[in-house]
């Protein structure tokens, strides 16, 4: 495939400079999971409460090539991009065999809205979608080949996905699954799954470990999300899914489709996305799901849509790109000042230029906050990933910070950074007002000079 991919890397290179050019056109800043992945990263450790070490692991070699920039926190994330979108090209290939349907799947994957949009933020979304994406081709070479030491990719990409997210873990169960309700059954008796299984458990012996000295934390996080007090009950969320990662699927609802899926091949591809379609929707009804949770579940379906459609024809483009640009005019605040005041893309947008002007030059000793997000993106906008505490309350769920052996003195200079419409939790903080600012409707922030008593 080395020619193919040759072919390939004016539209690849392409597609990253749209991506970078969509943050700098749009004025897009960071998310704060990015900046408490950030903190994590110049804080080593084994996992962290809510996800493995991946993520902070792969910032930290970013940070330690390109420095303290755009770069250095995104420049993994980028490289995760281009090989989702070669790995998913090539499944699409060993489906239908056709060099087109190679060409195809890159494409519709660097264009599809969702993988474009995530592709260029630095969290565990696009890390966990490129192993997900390494566990179905290794899937795929199985079936293919029934070469059982196929597993041992899908072990790779458990394993390290693991340490990216835990939702990794629905690739292999629902394999299993369909296998013991199919012809497959009798690979339960190979030698080979288990040393795989093996394998896998061995890649995710960090969060093993860590998980075994913090009480489970990261597993009893995960369960946390399971089902809620109160659900919102949004099951269309999916549908909203499927549309944004390969929105030309809707090309393909027809019988000649439904008669492609019935394959040899494609059949035990799809079925296992079945249980995982069925998982989302009871996380749907009994919880919630966000729009990039079940992105995974339909990734499956871009290699299976490129080799039916084994033609490139602009046709079949033209939904992806319409949601790029659609992505770019609705991201853009010149365009949506027009209709709301609220930025739709308050949560990426004019943190770095509001925490300056709220910290100054003020000498400090420790940073605290009442709001994690907030502390996360004070100490990434003022790298700083070691002075900082978390002011939290016994009824909010647990953070990062909370595990954090940090304390602060009665000597520390506290700068305490808190929305101003919030109240300073910690009754042994003496504070004064120190500054503010109010330039937009959803960042009113406050800081305030502390003593701890």
């Amino acid at each position: 495939m080395k020619s193919e991919i040759k072919n390939l890397l004016p539209i690849i290179f392409s597609a990253l400079i749209l991506r970078i050019l969509f943050d700098v056109i749009n004025g897009i800043g960071i998310h704060y999971e990015e900046a408490q992945y950030w903190v994590w990263s110049q804080n080593p450790s084994l996992s962290y409460l809510t996800k493995g070490p991946f993520i902070a692991n792969a910032i930290a070699i970013s940070e330690w090539i390109f420095g303290h920039s755009y770069l250095g926190l995104k420049f993994l994330s980028l490289n995760a991009y281009v090989g989702i979108a070669l790995i998913l090209g090539f499944c699409a290939y060993l489906i239908s065999e056709e060099k087109k349907a190679f060409y195809l799947g890159v494409i519709f994957t660097l264009f599809s809205p969702a993988i474009f949009a995530l592709g260029g933020v630095a969290t565990t979304d696009i890390f966990l979608f490129l192993f997900w994406s390494i566990c179905l081709l290794g899937y795929i070479k199985f079936l293919k080949t029934r070469n059982e030491k196929w597993f041992y990719l899908i072990a790779f990409g458990v394993g390290f996905g693991v340490l990216t997210k835990l939702s990794i873990i629905l690739f292999p169960l629902s394999v299993f699954i369909y296998f013991a309700v199919s012809e497959y059954k009798a690979y339960f008796s190979s030698a080979i799954l288990y040393k795989a299984i093996l394998v896998a458990l061995t890649l995710g012996l960090p969060l093993l470990i860590w998980n075994y000295h913090n009480n489970w934390a990261s597993i009893q996080h995960e369960f946390g999300h399971l089902v809620s007090e109160n659900p919102t009950t949004n099951p269309e969320v999916l549908f909203f899914t499927l549309l944004i990662t390969i929105p030309s699927v809707l090309f393909v609802l027809n019988r000649k489709f439904y008669q492609f899926t019935q394959g040899k091949l494609v059949q035990p591809i799809l079925a296992p996305t079945l249980f995982v379609l069925l998982f989302f929707l009871f996380k749907s009804i009994a919880g919630k799901i966000q729009l990039n949770w079940a992105i995974p579940l339909f990734i499956s379906f871009i290699p299976i849509v490129s080799a039916f459609l084994s033609k490139l024809k602009f046709k079949y483009l033209v939904l992806n790109f319409t949601g790029i640009i659609l992505l770019f005019i609705f991201s853009n605040i010149n365009f949506t000042k027009n209709f709301t005041p609220n930025d739709p893309m308050h949560a990426l947008r004019g943190w770095e230029s509001e925490i300056l002007e709220l910290f100054g030059d003020e000498p400090y000793d420790i940073i605290v906050s009442n709001d994690y997000k907030l502390l996360s993106l004070s100490a990434y906008y003022l790298n700083d990933s070691q002075n900082l505490f978390l002011d939290s309350s016994k009824s909010s769920r647990l953070t990062y910070y909370d595990l954090w052996d940090k304390a602060v003195e009665n000597s520390d200079a506290i700068l305490y950074v808190s929305y101003s419409n919030k109240s300073i939790l910690d009754e042994s903080f003496d504070c004064s007002y120190l500054n503010d600012v109010n330039n937009h409707s959803r960042k009113q922030l406050t800081l305030y000079t502390c003593k701890k008593l």
